[in-house]
């Protein structure tokens, strides 16, 4: 006798049952093994030890190992890759910064790795805001000095950069397009080299993270010009910002955000960003992790981020197209 139809159908309505059921058994069950947090820079420096110290707590909350994984390279594209290509069980992390998903696409003609579909992003953590100095040999205590020493000596001056199309290369060309003047760019392997070249009277200028620079411009080896962001970096309160030397519309930061592979399970994805909000929400983490790195702590959903995202990726685009830079 032929089996009747609905029985036939039983083992699809069985599956189908089965996989809605384990949905909230991924939340629930996440980490079952150790998790790696993919970071695009080498060991040291704020984003380094941003991932570290999360590292730290996330593996205390998930009672699970959790390690940082160094990548560098390629503008943060070989961390990208390794991460895109990963399995979306949340096991593989990445901690990037807005070079990953908003300017890298705007950057190069090919790239490898698909910004939008090949992530799920989870939330920012930090934003770092930059700091323009010069050497003191340079002569110029303002950013309007500055500007108005560069037009004198058109072409002639160099600015320091950790690599092209990074936001310490880009951060120079939006400057040099708003100020009218033209500088090139001496791109070098890290921030410590564009330093030595800076109080070697190298270079004359460059971009760099608050934290990093905020010691020598406390000694007095170097000059610091403005600070991006809002209002003044707490770590240099005599400084003013971009706005308050005349530039309403210039802005050089960059921020740090948890990602993951794409098509995250949405719970999985929940989980991360819940827990990890949760961590750095607390004083006593802002405070041993942030405020040495002049870091301001960002909390928002995955939601949020993705908005924050859409929005970023138009500011983005126009800036690029403006500098006129490309990579191949």
């Amino acid at each position: 006798m032929p089996t009747p139809k609905p029985l036939r159908a039983l083992p699809l309505i069985v599956a189908s049952i089965m996989a809605v059921s384990c949905w909230p058994a991924l939340a629930s069950d996440f980490p079952a093994r150790p998790v790696r947090i993919v970071v695009p820079v080498p060991a040291g420096g704020p984003m380094d030890a941003m991932a570290r110290a999360l590292a730290t707590e996330l593996a205390t909350t998930w009672k699970q190992q959790v390690v940082v994984d160094n990548r560098p390279g390629g503008n943060e594209i070989i961390a990208a890759n390794h991460v895109a290509n990963a399995s979306a069980d949340g096991h593989t992390l990445m901690l990037a910064s807005d070079s990953t998903l908003s300017l890298n696409p705007q950057l190069y003609i090919k790239l490898s790795y698909d910004p939008v579909n090949g992530f799920t992003p989870i939330g920012r953590v930090a934003v770092s805001h930059m700091v323009l100095v010069v050497p003191p040999s340079l002569g110029v205590q303002t950013l309007e000095a500055f500007i108005q020493h560069a037009k004198a000596h058109r072409g002639e001056l160099a600015y320091g950069s950790t690599g092209l199309g990074n936001i310490t290369h880009l951060s120079m060309e939006w400057l040099a397009q708003q100020a009218g003047i033209q500088v090139l760019n001496a791109p070098y392997q890290g921030l410590a080299p564009v330093i030595t070249a800076l109080l070697g009277n190298q270079v004359q200028a460059a971009f760099g993270a608050v934290s990093i620079l905020a010691p020598y411009i406390d000694n007095g080896k170097l000059v610091a010009l403005a600070v991006s962001g809002p209002q003044r970096a707490q770590a240099l309160p005599r400084v003013p910002t971009f706005l308050e030397s005349g530039f309403a519309d210039f802005e050089a930061s960059f921020y740090m955000a948890i990602l993951a592979p794409g098509k995250l399970p949405a719970q999985v994805t929940d989980k991360i960003s819940q827990d990890i909000r949760t961590i750095t929400a607390r004083g006593d983490f802002q405070q041993q992790h942030m405020a040495p790195y002049a870091l301001n702590a960002v909390s928002e959903t995955p939601a949020q981020f993705k908005h924050y995202l859409q929005q970023e990726r138009a500011v983005v685009r126009n800036k690029v197209r403006l500098s006129g830079v490309k990579l191949n």
